[in-house]
């Protein structure tokens, strides 16, 4: 499915309970950080499109914006291994090149693995199949 991208929702600004439904109706994830009671930022930015299944970060106060996740080294994982991991980073994928064929692997990350960023984040992730097309 290349074609369920979704787009993010504008709620800086609004209460993380307002924040959260226009997010999820957006038909995205949500996940707040911080102890404040209104959006200060969020990541992915605003008209971003982002896969089915993606997840926006609100932050809700200075210290959250702060809170900082590491880029896994992605190069070798199949798409559902990627997906876990960058689920557990609380990070968003792109994936690109031969994604969806079987056997494929990442070959290239468009962030450098082991680099500090914020939660929410969009790693793009190169795909390429191994399987012989003989």
């Amino acid at each position: 499915p290349e074609d369920d991208s979704k787009t993010v929702p504008y709620v800086i600004g609004e209460t993380v309970g307002d924040a959260s439904s226009a997010v999820k109706s957006a038909g995205l994830s949500v996940r707040v950080l911080g102890g404040g009671e209104t959006v200060i930022s969020q990541l992915p930015d605003p008209q971003t499109q982002l896969g089915g299944g993606g997840t926006v970060v609100l932050y809700t106060d200075e210290d959250s914006q702060n809170d900082l996740t590491v880029i896994p080294s992605f190069p070798g994982m199949t798409a559902e291994q990627a997906n876990a991991a960058a689920a557990a980073a609380h990070l968003n994928l792109r994936l690109t090149g031969d994604a969806t064929k079987a056997k494929a692997t990442v070959n290239e990350q468009s962030l450098q693995a082991e680099s500090q960023v914020s939660q929410g984040t969009i790693v793009t992730l190169n795909f390429t199949s191994t399987v012989n097309t003989e």
